[in-house]
């Protein structure tokens, strides 16, 4: 994940295309052998998302640090 954009590749092949959102993540594009898996694994890549955010903005995180906040 990188900026909000969701992108997961086999090899060259893209496998699972998306963005997050306020909410989670819209997955846009799923390979068919993940269909059966893709609510688990927008929930996966959520849960990761506000992992990262929580971490990100986090008092002793590297941003508030670097700007003295």
């Amino acid at each position: 994940m990188d900026f909000g954009i969701i992108s997961i590749k086999e090899g060259d092949l893209p496998v699972v295309r998306g963005h997050g959102t306020i909410s989670g993540v819209r997955l846009l594009e799923v390979a068919p052998d993940f269909e059966p898996l893709e609510r688990e694994l927008a929930c996966g890549l959520a849960l990761r998302a506000a992992a990262a955010d929580k971490d990100f903005w986090a008092e002793d995180g590297p941003v508030l640090q670097r700007y003295g906040l």
